[in-house]
């Protein structure tokens, strides 16, 4: 954890280690290109592709949606540790983030590395493995 003092309105705090304002922003576009992607092959051009095709193109959005997702969540997360505040994804210790938030959520409440980074690789890297189990193994079978 970095150790840097800042001062607050309550005295002297820990600060959140600093990473580029790039990796922020590169969250934040896969994160919206993906969501965009989307709306784009289910909302606007749903019956220029065939079923097989829209399966084939799910993961050009939903891993991008889980990269920015998990890359902007363990940022705030990082930030609220450092701070010294509870470090959830409700930021409510007494609630905690729920089962459904603690499953969506894996890597960053699970993990506790100190950059958002790898975290982010290795949520889109997990649930690159679950829809690839889920396209392969049960969409099949529906």
């Amino acid at each position: 954890m970095n150790t840097r003092q800042g001062y607050g309105p309550g005295g002297p705090e820990r600060v959140a280690p600093e990473e580029p304002v790039m990796l922020g922003a590169l969250y934040a576009v896969a994160l919206a290109g993906g969501l965009l992607g989307a709306v784009y092959l289910y909302a606007v051009a749903f019956d220029d592709f065939s079923e097989s095709d829209l399966m084939a193109a799910t993961p050009w959005w939903f891993l991008p949606v889980v990269f920015g997702l998990h890359g902007l969540v363990s940022r705030r997360l990082l930030r609220r540790a450092a701070a010294g505040r509870p470090a959830t994804a409700g930021g409510l210790p007494d609630r905690g983030p729920g089962p459904l938030a603690a499953l969506l959520l894996f890597p960053p409440l699970v993990l506790r590395w100190r950059r958002s980074l790898p975290v982010s690789l290795v949520g889109a890297a997990f649930w690159g493995l679950l829809l690839w189990i889920f396209l392969t193994v049960v969409f099949p079978s529906l």
